[in-house]
């Protein structure tokens, strides 16, 4: 399946937590927010193995870690002003079979964003944004999986007061409401949150991704929906969550539905491809909805068959 501008299935679920020890399970992404959910649930981040890292017997001083993390966010690009950073790893770890020195940074940019930055050389940095970390703690409570790291400086703390800030920095009112993390967009390096804001309006952020020179942007949800990007939290987005919930119920699909999640719509067939989650559905329901004048018919299948077909990765609902 071929999903718009290269939108990764991505959707912050099964990923590995690179900033934790081993046993501690979760996912984290930068690969983010696997197809929307970063694959599996083992301590492995895309194909990372972390193990229990034993802390330097001396400490690193506070400028020395500002420092360095800024010197790693430099020479990947990130358009990151480092305001705050902190080392929440150092050690040895796996990395594609090899062992190599394994530094995770919690950084904080004067944009407002947070973001997780991976140095694990001679292999490229890796790293996620504050929101995707969030997403996929959420993820992973509803799975009843261990939850991963989430970022934890002062700036970082609160999601929403963050991504308020964020838009503010960019020309944008919001008083935020909610979040939902929308995987990644390769055609652009970047991460996509839905920002849902008091009285109805909304946003999608695209913050860049490790690699990426593109700064911080912002559009209204009825722009995105120009480009096929679909929110789902904000009357302003054309589509809601509760027009994929009428869509099951006119197709006759069993489907109390407790969770949505919106994967990303087809290039060719425009048909939004959405993962529920329902107890009528032990193992997880994904339907393909027609958007407006598409002519491609409306589908549904559970977990396994789309990813056998679509190569498609649930994350509300593992399959049994």
């Amino acid at each position: 399946m071929r999903l718009l501008a290269g939108f990764s299935l991505l959707v912050f679920a099964g990923m590995a937590a690179v900033a934790q020890p081993t046993g501690s399970g979760s996912a984290m992404g930068g690969g983010a927010m696997g197809s929307g959910s970063y694959g599996n649930n083992n301590n492995t981040f895309d194909n990372h193995t972390v193990p229990e890292q034993p802390r330097r017997k001396t400490a690193p001083s506070k400028e020395g870690i500002l420092q360095d993390a800024t010197a790693l966010a430099k020479s990947i690009a990130l358009p990151c002003e480092v305001s705050d950073a902190a080392l929440i790893n150092d050690g040895t770890g796996t990395v594609n079979g090899k062992e190599v020195h394994v530094r995770t940074f919690e950084t904080a940019c004067k944009s407002g964003i947070g973001y997780f930055l991976v140095e694990q050389a001679p292999e490229p940095v890796a790293g996620f944004s504050c929101f995707a970390a969030e997403a996929t703690r959420a993820a992973d409570a509803a799975a009843g999986r261990p939850p991963g790291p989430v970022c934890s400086l002062s700036a970082n703390t609160d999601v929403k007061v963050m991504a308020k800030n964020v838009l503010s920095g960019l020309g944008k009112s919001c008083n935020v409401t909610s979040l939902r993390s929308m995987g990644q967009q390769t055609s652009t390096q970047s991460e996509l949150t839905e920002i849902a804001c008091s009285g109805g309006t909304g946003y999608v952020l695209l913050s860049a991704l490790p690699g990426s020179t593109k700064p911080l942007a912002a559009e209204s949800c009825a722009d995105a929906y120009k480009r096929g990007i679909a929110c789902t939290m904000s009357a302003t987005g054309a589509v809601t969550a509760d027009t994929f919930k009428t869509a099951l119920t006119q197709h006759n699909v069993p489907c109390s539905v407790e969770a949505t999640h919106v994967i990303g719509r087809e290039t060719v067939k425009q048909r939004y491809v959405v993962e529920f989650r329902c107890k009528e559905q032990p193992n997880g329901l994904v339907a393909f909805i027609p958007s407006e004048g598409a002519t491609a018919p409306f589908e549904s299948m559970d977990c396994t068959q789309a990813g056998a077909r679509a190569r498609i990765i649930c994350t509300l609902t593992q399959p049994h």
